[in-house]
């Protein structure tokens, strides 16, 4: 399967973070910058924001205009 370069969110493991075992990836880094806005505070210590391309075993969510509410996952409305 041919792959695309992404922005993901790494931690200092190099581990991506993930939603349901399947790696978040965003189509622009602004897009992930905002993600984290809704990620609890303690998740934040030292992650970055890369654009590589992800091989990952658990499959992926593209989190473009995905935002955390409630403990969900959601699409956000107009920007």
């Amino acid at each position: 399967m041919e792959r695309e370069m992404k922005w993901h969110i790494y931690n200092m493991e190099h581990e991506p973070l993930c939603w349901d075992d399947k790696a978040l990836e965003f189509d622009f880094p602004e897009d992930a910058h905002d993600f984290l806005r809704d990620v609890d505070e303690d998740l934040l210590e030292g992650v970055v924001v890369v654009q590589d391309i992800l091989f990952y075993d658990g499959g992926y969510i593209n989190a473009t205009d995905l935002r955390i509410v409630n403990d969900e996952l959601v699409k956000m409305e107009e920007r």
